[in-house]
């Protein structure tokens, strides 16, 4: 039987995706475990990581309201 050549991408695509939720995870427990300590995350979290604390803590933000820490960089 002949393949098309996007069968191989494919199956690749769904290999890559299948864990994506747990992948998401553990890259935010990465982030948070290494910047949890900043001045701009310690005053949502108080040096926590927990993902629950972030989505409940950290609020959305615009360039403008990230810009006074950007500048002090």
């Amino acid at each position: 039987m002949a393949t098309n050549g996007y069968e191989g991408v494919l199956k690749m695509i769904e290999e890559l995706t299948t864990n994506a939720g747990q992948i998401q995870d553990e890259v935010l427990r990465e982030i948070l475990s290494r910047n949890a300590g900043t001045e701009y995350l310690r005053g949502f979290l108080r040096g926590q990581t927990e993902k629950r604390l972030f989505k409940k803590n950290v609020p959305i933000v615009t360039y403008e309201d990230l810009k006074p820490y950007i500048d002090r960089i």
